[in-house]
């Protein structure tokens, strides 16, 4: 295994990817030159995160609330944590005991339902690193629907985050092309000498 990672480290140090999209911009290239590739690779890794998140939400087709989780139970909590990457949660206290932590996107006057009894209709996601119960609709006793949810409003937000997706994956493929363009010509990278990677 330590032979075949040698030869693919060797044979990717002397590859045309590595030359034009690593290499020159260390060796031989203007600051401005160093300064836009940085930028580029900064937007590609930006990109790809989005990417994943958008994947990580098209996995899971739109349910109707009949097809969804539903449980009944008392609120207990309301959390708007702060931070730009971070959800509002609601826990709820089932009435078979169960404590459920459901993220959702909330707002402040949702705090009055802490000690309501309410029902909740969620769908199981897997969220970036872990799975999560997302809160999509919620009735307080007296039938009011807080979120207003419809099957047809998320078929049209997925349309839109499949649009976002396509339109990522061109904003990768334009950094990528700026990438090649100012890096295709230049040094030429001295081969590497052996397998174990040692180059001249």
């Amino acid at each position: 295994m330590n032979i075949l990672w040698q030869r693919f480290r060797a044979w990717w140090l002397d590859s045309y990817i590595y030359l034009v999209f690593f290499w020159r911009t260390k060796h031989g290239t203007s600051t401005w030159k160093q300064v836009t590739v940085g930028f580029s690779w900064a937007g590609v890794l930006v990109c790809f995160v989005w990417i994943f998140v958008l994947v990580t939400g098209l996995i899971y087709p739109p349910l109707t609330l009949n097809e969804m989780d539903k449980n009944i139970g008392i609120v207990k909590e309301v959390n708007f944590p702060k931070g730009k990457f971070t959800y509002d949660n609601i826990t709820l206290l089932t009435d078979d005991g169960k404590q459920i932590n459901y993220r959702y996107v909330g707002h402040t006057q949702d705090k009055q339902l802490i000690g309501e009894r309410v029902t909740v209709w969620s769908q199981n996601k897997w969220i970036i690193l872990w799975f999560k119960d997302e809160l999509h609709e919620l009735q307080k006793e007296d039938g009011e629907f807080l979120k207003n949810y419809t099957y047809e409003k998320a078929l049209e937000n997925r349309e839109r985050q499949k649009g976002w997706a396509n339109t990522t994956i061109k904003t990768i493929v334009f950094f990528l092309f700026i990438i090649w363009l100012l890096n295709r010509k230049g040094l030429s990278k001295p081969k590497t000498i052996q397998a174990t990677g040692d180059e001249k």
